[in-house]
């Protein structure tokens, strides 16, 4: 008995205790009472919040009976505290009057909370933990639905508390309703259908002003498509949406997308204001300040990657106005400079500024939550684009009637530019009628004298063609005039050895020592006479050779080592008082069907030259020839070690009648090398000189289908 009795006393005295503690409660936490009387609260201002600085509070810490008085009453409907780095937890407590009615919904209206952590304290006492947020894949929500939503299921009568604890690198703004799930779904079909709407004008935008920028290719339409769409990803990160169909599964782009889209925005806003208001012709001034706000805005973009999404995310709200503004000011001053289109620009961007003004003061929170501050840019938005689009339109419009305009005039100008060149045409006529006569009788008169002047040149050509034909026999003379004379002076000894022979042998007296000697002197005789004439033949026939060729244009087949080594040989009583040693490298089999003749004579012009003017004031030299065979050309390089030529006279060398003060000639010989090679041959011909250094002659020949 005595143990019952102190069962019941501990039971009353934990019973007391319990209702103390459920009064303790009571008075500090307010419960919200549902009922169905009312279908929706907002309970911003009936919950008790709880700043934590150090972000290290856990809910073991917060749910202490000794914490509750550190926690303070919201008296807003719209709890905005900015940006923060604080977490800051809200406790609110509810009793369900009608428990039969258990489809209360609890929403969070801003979407951008990196962590919510829910903690439901049911009458019974037991915990239930939920953890949601941006950095959690979309499919872990409750409610597939862009903003927060936790059912709260209470099934009971009794006083339930709540703790959230919030935390996010951006904006804090609590917002919290409660509404059953019949009015839910109705808010959430008004909340769609106006985004519909939203994203349906701003997708006819994109497409309309896409379908013209194909059909004008003017730029401003394609910046403005571009800002269109860039603007349209940025409302859709901003309401949710982009979160909720886009990138489920990808937290840290859609976390990072709200800054970079900013930035972006504020690039091509910059770029389209270029284009639209022709910056760069109305003021260079204010063409340049925008170049910078480019660059800057193409900077802030890549720093997002850096300094994170807390700083850029307040440098991307914070300087946005100021890319409005300059946008604006920019439209000013190029309506002042006498830009008539900026008028419906002005206004665009003005409704703009004024949507981008409320949202951009209640994220930092100088304004409270509300239809216009929350959709403030978006209604802005599709104001300006709507205005933008008619101001291109009108843009378009007044470049058309400009550029009409400006033809008008232009066609005018030439009008009377064509009537003042027709009274000059008829004027200059009358004049060059008559000078025309003048000149066709000068044109007669140099005619006659041009043809004298050609007639002339080409019997120059001849006897430059004669004189070194004439050189050559004189040569070839004195060369056949020393084996001659040799086989001369041997027969005559011969026929004194057989007059002597003949002699003894009349008188019988002829011994086998005397006809011994004189069948050896007979033979030795005999070999000399025929070895001079053997040579006297093979200068003459050279000199045939050489000299038909050089008198005959004729193309025939021939070997071009032995024909070099003919011209050579002809011309070697010229070489021989100075000594002159020569140089051929050529192929022994290299045979041409081309023209014998153009080659002697511009070989025997080069060796010439050396010999009047690189050797004249040298007792010896060395001149050297290399002949090449390549894939599509004969290249010849003629080279002496002579004196040179002066740097004023190569330029010279090749014109006809050109001679230097010292060697007075007709000044033809390398013209008519350079005519020969130019002309006959197809080929070129190119000089390299220098005084001292000798000279080389590069001669390419690409008559390909010559070479056998």
């Amino acid at each position: 008995m005595k143990g019952k009795v102190s069962l019941l006393i501990c039971c009353l005295l934990s019973l007391g205790n319990f209702i103390l503690h459920a009064e303790s409660k009571i008075s500090v936490c307010n419960p919200i009472v549902l009922s169905s009387d009312n279908k929706s609260f907002t309970i911003s201002q009936l919950v008790y919040y709880f700043e934590d600085p150090g972000c290290r509070l856990t809910f073991e810490d917060v749910s202490k009976p000794e914490f509750s008085d550190k926690f303070l009453p919201s008296s807003s409907s719209k709890m905005n505290f900015g940006f923060t780095h604080s977490a800051y937890w809200v406790k609110f407590c509810i009793r369900n009057k009608k428990p039969e009615q258990d489809d209360w919904l609890f929403e969070i209206e801003y979407v951008h909370f990196d962590s919510i952590e829910f903690y439901h304290i049911d009458g019974d006492n037991r915990l239930t933990v939920k953890k949601l947020g941006d950095r959690y894949p979309f499919r872990q929500r409750e409610l597939y639905y862009k903003t927060f939503v936790i059912p709260l299921h209470q099934t009971d009568t009794l006083q339930h508390t709540y703790y959230v604890r919030f935390r996010t690198e951006g904006s804090m703004q609590l917002s919290m309703n409660i509404y059953s799930e019949k009015v839910f779904f109705k808010k959430a079909i008004k909340t769609e259908t106006y985004y519909g709407i939203f994203f349906g004008i701003m997708l006819a935008l994109f497409l309309y002003n896409l379908s013209v920028y194909f059909s004008l290719r003017d730029i401003s339409y394609l910046h403005c498509v571009i800002l269109i769409l860039t603007n349209t990803i940025f409302q859709g990160v901003l309401s949710g949406h982009i979160f909720q169909y886009l990138l489920g599964n990808s937290m840290w782009l859609n976390n990072n997308l709200i800054p970079i889209s900013i930035f972006f925005a504020e690039f091509c806003m910059i770029l389209f204001a270029k284009s639209f208001l022709n910056t760069k012709r109305y003021s260079a001034g204010l063409n340049l300040v925008l170049n910078y706000a480019l660059y800057l805005a193409l900077i802030s973009m890549f720093a997002v990657f850096i300094v994170g999404y807390n700083i850029s995310a307040q440098i991307a709200t914070r300087i946005s106005l100021l890319y409005i503004l300059l946008c604006l000011l920019s439209g000013v001053i190029c309506l002042f400079k006498g830009n008539r289109a900026a008028r419906i620009y002005i206004l665009a961007f003005t409704l703009y500024l004024m949507g981008a003004v409320a949202m951009s003061l209640m994220t930092v929170g100088l304004l409270p939550r509300n239809l216009l501050t929350t959709h403030g840019m978006e209604i802005g938005s599709m104001l300006m684009w709507i205005f933008l689009s008619l101001a291109l339109t009108n843009n378009y419009k007044l470049s058309i009637n400009e550029k009409n305009k400006a033809q008008e005039e232009i066609n005018q100008m030439r009008q009377r530019e064509q009537e003042s060149l027709e009274r000059k045409v008829k004027e200059r006529t009358i004049e060059i009628e008559e000078k025309n006569e003048k000149l066709k009788q000068q044109k007669e008169e140099l005619q006659t004298t041009l043809d004298y002047l050609r007639k002339t040149q080409a019997q120059l050509i001849e006897s430059e063609k004669l004189s070194a034909l004439g050189g050559l026999v004189a040569g070839v003379a004195h060369e056949i005039n020393t084996p001659v004379g040799i086989g001369v002076t041997a027969a005559s000894n011969l026929q004194e050895e057989i007059e002597k022979m003949a002699a003894l042998f009349e008188q019988d007296k002829i011994s086998r020592k005397d006809f011994k000697e004189f069948l050896e002197y007979s033979v030795d005789s005999v070999n000399l006479i025929l070895k001079n004439l053997e040579r006297t033949a093979e200068l003459v026939q050279s000199f045939k050779q050489v000299s038909a060729d050089q008198l005959s244009e004729q193309q025939r087949v021939f070997n071009f080592r032995s024909y070099l080594d003919d011209i050579i040989r002809s011309l070697y009583p010229k070489f021989k008082p100075k000594e002159v040693e020569f140089e051929i490298v050529c192929d022994e089999n290299l045979e041409l069907n081309s023209y014998p003749g153009a080659y002697a004579q511009i070989f025997t012009n080069l060796l010439l030259n050396s010999f009047i003017h690189g050797f004249d004031e040298k007792k010896s030299g060395k001149i050297s020839i290399y002949i090449s065979v390549g894939v599509h050309m004969l290249k010849i390089e003629y080279r002496d070690d002579g004196k040179g030529i002066s740097k004023t006279d190569l330029p010279h060398i090749f014109e006809p009648f050109f001679t230097s003060e010292k060697h007075q000639g007709t000044g033809l010989g390398l013209n008519i090398v350079y005519n020969l090679v130019k002309q006959k041959l197809k080929g070129t011909v190119f000089c390299e000189s220098e005084p001292g250094r000798g000279v080389l002659f590069l001669i390419e020949i690409p008559n390909q289908e010559h070479i056998l």
